[in-house]
């Protein structure tokens, strides 16, 4: 019995060593590591830490042109020892394959809505990265749908490519320029206060607010503004009819709306200003 005990505790040393060891090369000596050629955004990662695809997301004010850097590089301890040529590919079946995984329902963005110069890239000799330059048309973006840029991998010259970050989808979204939070001051017949709100973008020119009416029932406001004029019109599904008074705007040069309105066929009346935090 006591042989036994011995064998099995050198057998749990012995385990307990080698996983030592393996660690120790991960952690502690990083020149014992060996370089991955990966994609990486500046973005956080949105993606479940479960999920066998990463996402990154990313968001732009609508313009003609958008920019968003996607990174290939040579991580770990080293510096790339040769130039290292890496060969990408749009790979549509990403999104598939994710948006199983994870219940979203991400769509390929399509290509007359971004510019890519090459989908062949060098990490220079010496160097750790090299940077992909997409060119995205976020003013022409359907502000109802999720896009994604689908990105792999397909080849290097030289090194190994990441099992984690070899592919990746670019979740890209597009918002208005009145998109963002919110200081807001309110009279009302239902209530004075200031609290902090959202606007999220509807479309180029409609936000909703959030959490909804008054920044404290859930009625569901929408405000549409007037690029020509910023002149703003206040929109809701209940305690209809809405009116809104002319002097409600947008002053871009404070980022401010002033509203004043009324609903329930002017039963109840509402002024309000939102200052951008």
């Amino acid at each position: 019995m006591k042989k036994i005990f011995k064998w099995s505790f050198a057998v749990v040393l012995g385990s307990i060593g080698l996983t030592s060891c393996l660690k120790d090369d991960i952690l502690l000596d990083p020149d014992k590591t060996t370089n991955v050629i990966e994609l990486v955004n500046t973005s956080v990662p949105i993606s479940p830490i479960t999920s066998e695809i990463i996402a990154f997301g990313n968001s732009f004010v609508a313009s003609a042109e958008s920019p968003l850097d996607i990174v290939v590089r040579y991580t770990g301890a080293h510096t790339a020892p040769e130039d290292i040529t890496v060969n990408l590919t749009v790979d549509p079946s990403l999104i598939t394959a994710y948006n199983t995984q994870n219940s979203k329902n991400y769509i390929a963005l399509p290509s007359n809505l971004y510019t890519i110069p090459s989908l062949t890239v060098t990490i220079p000799k010496g160097g750790k990265e090299v940077v992909v330059p997409v060119k995205l048309r976020t003013n022409q973006f359907d502000f109802s749908k999720a896009y994604a840029l689908p990105l792999k991998i397909e080849s290097v010259s030289s090194g190994i490519i990441s099992g984690n970050y070899g592919r990746a989808l670019f979740a890209v979204g597009a918002k208005n320029q009145y998109d963002g939070d919110y200081t807001h001051t309110y009279v009302s017949t239902l209530g004075n206060g200031t609290n902090s709100v959202s606007m999220a973008t509807i479309d180029a020119n409609s936000v909703r607010l959030v959490p909804g009416l008054l920044g404290v029932y859930s009625n569901a406001v929408t405000l549409t503004i007037d690029p020509a004029t910023n002149r703003v019109t206040v929109a809701m599904t209940t305690l209809l009819p809405i009116a809104t008074d002319p002097s409600s705007k947008y002053d871009p040069a404070t980022k401010t709306f002033t509203l004043k309105w009324t609903s329930n066929g002017g039963a109840r009346t509402f002024e309000e200003t939102f200052k951008r935090k």
